[in-house]
């Protein structure tokens, strides 16, 4: 009897799954894996550029995710900046407004002392 190779392996694997059969019926499973060191280093080398694609998959996930949270505070930032400068304006406009009792100049000054940083004493 010769040792398998790739070329008959499927062969020796049949005949000893039949002589496992033929003394132990059906009860025994018989699993049989023929490989090479040419085959285990190529199946590592596949391994290891899943390990790779798995974990560049995970940065550009996480990236992206950073990026669009980023945008999205960006975006929230500006229109924030947007909606002050509106109300700036506003109170500018007011500060010349015609009002009785000049409330609206006292408003305009309010607003811009609640849009100012406080001042350190």
């Amino acid at each position: 009897m010769h040792a398998p190779t790739q070329e008959n392996a499927g062969q020796w694997a049949q005949t000893i799954a039949d002589h496992v059969t033929a003394e132990h019926g059906d009860e025994m499973r018989l699993d049989i894996h023929v490989s090479t060191p040419a085959a285990d280093a190529e199946v590592e080398r596949l391994r290891e550029q899943l390990a790779h694609a798995e974990a560049e998959l995970t940065r550009l996930h996480d990236a992206e995710s950073a990026d669009a949270a980023a945008g999205s505070y960006a975006g929230r930032a500006e229109e924030a900046e947007a909606a002050i400068a509106r109300v700036r304006a506003l109170a500018n406009a007011m500060s010349n407004w015609c009002s009785p009792h000049g409330v609206a100049t006292d408003y305009a000054a309010r607003i811009h002392e609640a849009l100012n940083p406080p001042t350190e004493a």
